[in-house]
């Protein structure tokens, strides 16, 4: 994996080798290409739950203490060709 921030951006190349990973599974399901988007949101379970009323639900979160989710992975590869990350900005650095 080579990373690079440019400003606002960054940019993550990763090359899937070996083993199960959700690289691996993206590349039998759609073959090369972009595997997500990530966005940095003020109010991500406000986002999460706009997602969810639309019937987009999250592949993959991570919380943090009891309830709060850092970030998530909505479940947008049929529907856009890529996954869509999410991440809170509080402790985004």
């Amino acid at each position: 994996m080579a990373s690079a921030r440019f400003g606002n951006i960054e940019l993550e190349i990763v090359q899937h080798e070996n083993g199960q990973s959700t690289y691996e599974e993206f590349g039998s399901q759609v073959g090369s290409g972009v595997h997500h988007l990530m966005f940095v949101v003020d109010d991500l379970p406000s986002v999460l739950a706009g997602f969810r009323e639309k019937g987009i639900v999250t592949s993959t979160h991570v919380r943090v203490g009891d309830d709060e989710i850092r970030w998530g992975v909505l479940d947008t590869l049929e529907l856009l060709g890529f996954n869509v990350e999410l991440k809170a900005r509080q402790g985004f650095g």
